[in-house]
């Protein structure tokens, strides 16, 4: 059914339908970035043209994947069609040049406890309720509505100095703006007691070729407040947004800094072979294991930072992670969510303390 692209830009193709059933009124698209469509943004837009349709806000420098099918009238859903692949072409280039100053503290975020998820146009079966689910297939998402994209989060009351939208289809445009009030209903009136941005989305700028791509707010200083409003603006394709994990909380830091840092690949998919060399393969989501540690702190600053870590988020608990919080070209891949295990607190001597943190990250 998909039968043709051209690419009008660097992030913007037009794809053209055939052989379209009789009593079609629309045909959905399926785009992601992995050929199976899974464990990685891969919404399902619309077209009610028949001939084709244009999708805006790719990004540069990335292999897709796309798959087509008819729905009839009466909502009946036709088989997919078989995958259609396509790279897009490369944009403006990172800037690597090294930055006078190259580490900043690790951030530890323990979320807030959400007791309520609410959004604006949420897409059925897809609600903002996933954003606080540490689940790779478990996302949400929402179509745009007067240029904008909203979620809206009823926390406990405690203090909240960053707020992270991780593993989503933004586009490179797209910026990120937070509200934050005592009661919900004065969120929306449009004069909030807080407001923050808007700012660029994306942690890092001109990025290709990623399976998701993370947003990273640091408040000037920690709020506290009982509801917050986080508003996404821009472009994506098919006016779908798509995120997997939003995280509001305090970062737990200290002035000291992480000096080593191990990085392997966790991979949740098996392989075995038979006796002749067969492989059995069975693929899964792909993340990452990273250990570091966090040295030569005073034990007054070990008590504040990470003493309450071990409670607050025990081994099974996920958190937001950034080993070095550093902006710039690199930030958005030191980004981590997942599992917080807690290696080895030592105090080699008086008093000198060091805390090592093992991360199952799953982005």
């Amino acid at each position: 059914m998909i039968s043709g692209l051209s690419f009008n830009n660097v992030t913007s193709a037009g794809i053209y339908f055939a052989a379209v059933p009789a009593g079609t009124l629309l045909i959905e698209v399926q785009y992601s970035t992995r050929p199976d469509f899974m464990w990685c943004p891969s919404p399902i837009v619309r077209s009610f043209d028949l001939g084709g349709m244009t999708m805006n806000g790719l990004n540069q420098a990335t292999p897709y994947y796309m798959r087509a099918r008819p729905i009839s009238s009466s909502g009946a859903q036709g088989e997919w069609t078989a995958t259609f692949g396509f790279s897009t072409q490369g944009g403006p280039a990172r800037i690597l040049t090294p930055a006078t100053v190259m580490i900043e503290p690790a951030l530890i975020v323990p979320p807030e406890p959400v007791l309520s998820w609410t959004a604006d146009n949420e897409v059925s079966g897809y609600p903002a309720r996933a954003l606080g689910r540490d689940d790779p297939n478990s996302m949400w998402w929402a179509d745009l509505s007067g240029g904008k994209f909203a979620f809206q989060t009823y926390v406990a009351g405690g203090a909240v100095d960053t707020i992270a939208v991780l593993e989503s289809n933004a586009s490179e445009g797209m910026q990120i703006k937070v509200l934050a009030d005592y009661e919900g209903n004065t969120i929306n009136t449009g004069s909030p007691t807080y407001s923050y941005g808007p700012v660029p989305f994306r942690a890092s700028l001109n990025l290709p070729g990623r399976r998701g791509y993370h947003s990273l707010v640091r408040l000037p200083a920690p709020v506290n407040f009982r509801h917050y409003r986080v508003e996404i603006t821009g472009q994506v394709p098919g006016n779908r947004f798509v995120a997997t994990y939003a995280v509001l909380g305090q970062a737990h830091k200290t002035k000291n800094f992480a000096l080593d840092k191990g990085e392997t690949i966790a991979d949740y998919g098996s392989i075995e072979r038979d006796r002749s060399g067969n492989p059995n393969r069975v693929r899964g989501h792909r993340g990452r294991l990273v250990d570091f540690e966090v040295v030569n702190m005073t034990e007054a600053a070990y008590e504040s930072a990470f003493e309450r870590l071990r409670w607050m988020l025990g081994t099974t608990d996920p958190a937001l992670v950034v080993p070095n919080s550093k902006a710039g070209a690199f930030l958005h891949d030191r980004i981590l969510y997942g599992q917080v295990r807690a290696g080895r607190a030592s105090n080699p001597y008086s008093p000198i303390f060091s805390q090592a943190f093992n991360v199952d990250s799953l982005i």
